[in-house]
């Protein structure tokens, strides 16, 4: 889980990443539905191939989700909750250790919730 969780790190991270982000939050008001395919495109398929993941690892016993969805989305909150902050709203580089940290985190929390009793 660690290995996913940096992989989505460095990609919600990266410049180009940075940079569609921004675009939508600038021209929302514009153009709302610029967010229904922003998060239709990207996030919603990131997210239904995380809680797809998570499902499978439910069923064999790895770890107790009655949502997968809802888990999904919750691992994503909190491996990217803090990254606005850390990035400096994407100026600013986080180097790899620092991502690796907090991937590991994440998961070390999600584990503590999610760990089969």
């Amino acid at each position: 889980m660690e290995d996913v969780a940096l992989k989505l790190l460095v990609c919600f991270t990266d410049e180009r990443s940075w940079t569609l982000r921004r675009l939508v939050m600038a021209e929302v008001t514009q153009m709302p539905d610029l967010v229904d395919v922003f998060l239709g495109r990207a996030a919603a398929r990131v997210n239904q191939s995380l809680a797809d993941r998570l499902l499978a690892l439910s069923v064999a016993g790895h770890l107790r989700v009655d949502d997968p969805t809802l888990a999904a989305e919750q691992f994503g909150s909190l491996l990217t909750g803090g990254m606005d902050g850390r990035t400096r709203f994407g100026t600013r580089r986080v180097p790899e250790p620092e991502l690796r940290e907090v991937a590991r985190a994440t998961v070390d929390t999600f584990l503590r919730a999610f760990a089969p009793a």
